[in-house]
């Protein structure tokens, strides 16, 4: 388990960076226990800020803020791998980014 510091919160994920392969299925898990805090986990993985909105925009038709954070945490992750180069180690980036910014 590891825990995402949202300005003065954690919220608990229930699932290990440091073992799980990054998957649809691991991101999915990720994207939903994540939720609300997608904009801080965008941020930590160095999205820039056309991706944000482009993802913001994308998921606005979702009538839950619940499924519209989920779907957007989702898209954040999505992005952020296909953004990636392929020469990149995109595992250890991914790990990288959650011990960088106080994710444990």
């Amino acid at each position: 388990m590891i825990s995402l510091h949202v300005d003065t919160a954690y919220i608990v994920i229930p699932c290990d960076v440091s073992v799980e392969p990054l998957s649809t299925e691991y991101f999915d898990q990720l994207s939903a226990a994540v939720g609300d805090a997608w904009m801080q986990l965008a941020e930590k993985l160095k999205l820039g800020r056309p991706a944000i909105q482009r993802i913001t925009r994308s998921n606005a038709q979702y009538n839950t803020s619940t499924e519209r954070s989920q779907r957007s945490a989702r898209d954040t992750l999505y992005e952020w791998f296909r953004s990636s180069t392929k020469s990149e180690d995109k595992v250890r980036n991914f790990r990288l980014s959650f011990v960088k910014s106080s994710l444990f």
